[in-house]
């Protein structure tokens, strides 16, 4: 009999760590985002949305590129054929939508999703939040890549109507 056999047999630690990693601090992949959009703006027929010419339009900050809003959504501002419309949307990761935050109740909504690859500025994006260290005065950055709300703008796959 062997005697330092021992009673549980162990893997080694980390062996299998890119599997168990949660799937919600993915800061290099792509993000599943949604878009609120006006029937009255799209027409009930459309299937497709374009977003060229967007224009982020949120109150949370001063920064004119940041589309946040109180309450957790985004919003975006839209010019087309002389009309401006409002576009509202959030990341789609354990989210069921924006709520009702500064959205017409009057209006019907459309949802359109898309898979946007995550946002590649990095620290020089103009999201980026900055926080003091604990043991020295040094500001680390932290960018959430895959959530990022700038790379709804950028160019990619076209949005789609679920």
């Amino acid at each position: 009999m062997k005697r330092n056999k021992p009673v549980v047999k162990r893997r080694k630690a980390g062996t299998q760590i890119r599997r168990r990693w949660p799937y919600g601090f993915d800061h290099r992949g792509a993000g599943d985002w949604a878009l609120w959009v006006p029937q009255s703006f799209v027409g009930a027929r459309e299937t497709v949305l374009d977003m060229n010419g967007a224009v982020p339009d949120g109150d949370l900050t001063d920064l004119p590129a940041d589309p946040r809003m109180r309450g957790g959504g985004l919003r975006w501002r839209l010019h087309r054929g002389g009309r401006t419309v409002y576009v509202y949307g959030c990341h789609t990761w354990g989210r069921g939508g924006p709520g009702r935050t500064g959205m017409g109740t009057s209006d019907v909504y459309y949802v359109f999703t898309a898979r946007r690859r995550a946002c590649t500025r990095g620290s020089k994006c103009p999201l980026t939040s900055y926080f003091l260290s604990w043991y020295s005065d040094i500001e680390i950055p932290e960018h959430r890549s895959d959530r990022c709300p700038m790379a709804v703008l950028e160019d990619g796959p076209s949005w789609r109507r679920r």
